[in-house]
């Protein structure tokens, strides 16, 4: 789920767990940047980080994500839903005033 702050994305993500386990689905509820240690730093870090940095911490961040929560309940066959993602990302970078979409989206895909 992706979209700008304070839009309710949250509350969605919270509604359609709890849909789909009403009807018998096992689901992980994550957010971006998540709870690990670096996306705590990506998270309350925005004073300290920018530009390209932050882009960094980020994808940083997702790709542990994915490692340590997404691809895990995937493989178990869970269904994962996650307030926010790629998107948000390059939403962001291009708000802050950060590089090139190009640049962006090789940063955030690891390219």
């Amino acid at each position: 789920m992706d979209g700008p702050s304070g839009v309710g994305k949250s509350t969605v993500a919270r509604s359609l767990e709890r849909f789909l386990a009403g009807r018998g689905r096992t689901v992980t509820c994550t957010t971006e940047p998540s709870g690990a240690a670096i996306g705590r730093l990506a998270r309350f870090g925005t004073h300290e980080f920018h530009g390209r940095a932050l882009s960094c911490l980020v994808a940083a961040d997702r790709y542990h994500h994915v490692d340590t929560v997404v691809a895990p309940a995937l493989e178990r066959g869970e269904v994962v839903v996650c307030d926010r993602y790629l998107p948000s990302s390059l939403v962001l970078d291009q708000l802050d005033g950060r590089q090139g979409i190009a640049h962006l989206v090789g940063v955030q895909l690891g390219l």
